[in-house]
């Protein structure tokens, strides 16, 4: 019997992207989740690729892996993202070493390329 509500916290704003039409940033473990909720991406490093310095129209994730990944799951994940995050969603694959590092142990969830 609580009557107090539960508190999840949803990560750094530092490690979010603003996207037009919703009034949260999305968050890395919104993402995560959902990339984690399919064994083949399971513990697979992710990071955001932030398209502009304000809101942007879709949401693109990197997921670092050297794993032959089906195009169907890919579609799949897609519109799970799309649909949790209501705007188009992209992913792609890249190696390991493509995804960057904050620090020596730390890899960076969002890069700018705009």
């Amino acid at each position: 019997g609580r009557t107090t509500m539960r508190v999840r916290p949803l990560g750094r704003l530092s490690w979010s992207v603003d996207i037009s039409g919703r009034s949260q940033p999305v968050t890395s473990i919104e993402v995560e989740d959902i990339l984690w909720s399919y064994d083949e991406l399971l513990g697979k490093k992710y990071q955001f690729v932030r398209t502009s310095p304000g809101e942007q129209d879709s949401l693109q994730v990197r997921v670092a892996t050297e794993d032959d990944i089906s195009g169907s799951l890919l579609e799949e994940v897609e519109n799970d993202l799309a649909g949790e995050f209501g705007v188009h969603s992209s992913i792609s694959l890249v190696e390991p070493d493509d995804i960057g590092k904050e620090s020596e142990i730390k890899i960076a969830r969002v890069v700018d390329e705009f």
